[in-house]
């Protein structure tokens, strides 16, 4: 049963995608229905349902979805699924995500595993790592190679970071959206700061009237309603930032800042425990919870510390944008392990680096 025509793909995406990757992704979502169920699928992309049939009747139907985000993250499951289907253990990666796409950071266990397959790795899920009944997430290597590279793979969930930043930046963008009635109030925090700093800030906030700057701390705009501001931040910054909104009837106010993340050596700690201390091994942590985690962690990252057992980290980020999702990958090297990388293995890194990037359904992709 066809549960997913043309026109439902382009309302969920709101038509964002290549006209080339539409039949593509209808076979997508139908198969991925038929494994798991079509509710299963709604849960998946939907961000609100509405049951106001007032709502309803303005908007047409009763769903908000996730537009190209949330089609891109169940088109590349799928396809990265007709890769592992066969492994041995792919039983309990679809016991796991019958429960959630996310449970148990599953999702990001089938995206490394079937990158590190498209680099044409052999690759056996859950090998054990010589801690008593321990197992690594997964192993790989190149046909011809004698040696497995053990892999364990984390995700960085929201923690006091994220909550710091919606409550700063929450009531940053308060204090944005009165200081100019008619207009969206924009501050943007052009550097990290320190609590005396922030406190400075949001007492000059209170004060303001029209456009200004703040020493080298800050700077206010305003811009007409709907009209995009993100031109005139970066004006001001580069990228890696947070962006927290606030809106009450016609106020509208946005904060632009960043806290950083300190979490690298806890969580490496935590993980790097999986991987055996006499074979090759490596950890990929997905930072893409934390706005800039990737700058964050590389410079907590100390080599003869946290790497003592750890050919390589390799942090990911994948970050929405206008152009789809875009993805990034930083390789952090140990040359100093015994038990180092090959140039094969290294070539594999790299490799896998470079697909990742080039997942993007605003453009023609082949799988």
């Amino acid at each position: 049963m066809m549960e997913y025509s043309e026109s439902d793909i382009k309302l969920i995406s709101g038509d964002q995608l290549h006209e080339a990757n539409y039949q593509k992704v209808i076979a997508a979502f139908n198969d991925l229905s038929t494994m798991f169920g079509k509710e299963w699928v709604e849960k998946e992309i939907t961000v609100v349902t509405f049951t106001d049939q007032n709502i309803i009747s303005a908007l047409g139907h009763n769903k908000i979805y996730g537009g190209i985000t949330a089609v891109e993250k169940l088109f590349f499951l799928w396809d990265d699924i007709q890769l592992i289907k066969n492994l041995s253990g792919f039983f309990d990666i679809s016991r796991k995500l019958k429960n959630g796409i996310c449970s148990n950071n599953v999702d990001l266990e089938v995206s490394v595993v079937s990158d590190l397959i498209r680099c044409g790795c052999e690759v056996e899920l859950e090998p054990t790592n010589g801690h008593g009944g321990g197992k690594a997430d997964c192993k790989f290597k190149l046909p011809g190679e004698n040696s497995w590279v053990y892999v364990e793979i984390s995700r960085k969930m929201a923690a006091t970071t994220q909550e710091k930043l919606d409550s700063l930046g929450k009531n940053l963008a308060k204090l944005a959206a009165h200081i100019v009635p008619g207009r969206r109030g924009v501050v943007v925090l052009k550097k990290e700061f320190e609590e005396p700093q922030y406190a400075a800030i949001e007492a000059w906030l209170k004060e303001l009237k029209c456009d200004a700057k703040f020493n080298d701390l800050a700077v206010f705009f305003t811009v007409s309603q709907g009209e995009d501001e993100s031109q005139k931040v970066f004006e001001h910054i580069e990228s890696h930032i947070s962006v927290k909104q606030y809106a009450n009837l016609n106020v509208f106010g946005s904060a632009y800042l960043h806290i950083p993340d300190y979490g690298a050596e806890k969580k490496i700690n935590e993980k790097i425990q999986q991987l055996p201390v006499s074979e090759k091994g490596i950890l990929i942590v997905d930072l893409s919870i934390i706005a800039g985690g990737i700058n964050d962690w590389a410079r907590q990252i100390v080599i003869d510390g946290l790497l003592e057992k750890c050919g390589a980290i390799l942090l990911l980020a994948d970050t929405a944008g206008s152009d789809g999702v875009s993805r990034k990958v930083e390789i952090i090297l140990n040359p100093t392990l015994p038990n180092k990388l090959s140039e094969h293995d290294l070539k594999v890194l790299n490799e896998f680096s470079e697909i990742r990037k080039n997942k993007n359904l605003m453009h023609p992709f082949e799988s």
